[in-house]
Parts: C-alpha cells; sequence; structure tokens
C-alpha cells in the first residue's frame, strides 16, 4: 500500500520582523491531511523565491 506525502516550505510574510525577515514553515501533507511548523528558521524577503520554494543565492 502507498501513502501519498508531500511537503513544502513556505514564508509568512505577516510575521516579518522590523528587519525584514520572515519565519519559513514546513508543511507536510499526509494522505490529504495537512501538519504546519516552523523551521525557527529566518530569511530575508528579497531572497526568497516563491516559484522554487527556496532562498535565493544558495549553491548548493
Amino acid at each position: 500500500m502507498q501513502t501519498k506525502f508531500s511537503t513544502l516550505f513556505y514564508i509568512k510574510r505577516t510575521k516579518a520582523n522590523n528587519l525584514g525577515h520572515a519565519p519559513i514553515y514546513l508543511r507536510i501533507t499526509i494522505e490529504g491531511e495537512r501538519f504546519e511548523m516552523s523551521s525557527t528558521k529566518f530569511v530575508a524577503l528579497s531572497r526568497w523565491s516563491n516559484d522554487q520554494k527556496t532562498q535565493k543565492g544558495l549553491n548548493l
């Protein structure tokens, strides 16, 4: 039996601090049920890529 599983990283722009950094959140979906949690990491709003769901300029 296979289980459908997906992950998504996103930022909450509404919780950005006065330095212009927003917290990065993780959403895990298992069989249609969602679980969200903070990664405790922050990223500058100008460095976040909505298309790739990652920080711009990373050379991994």
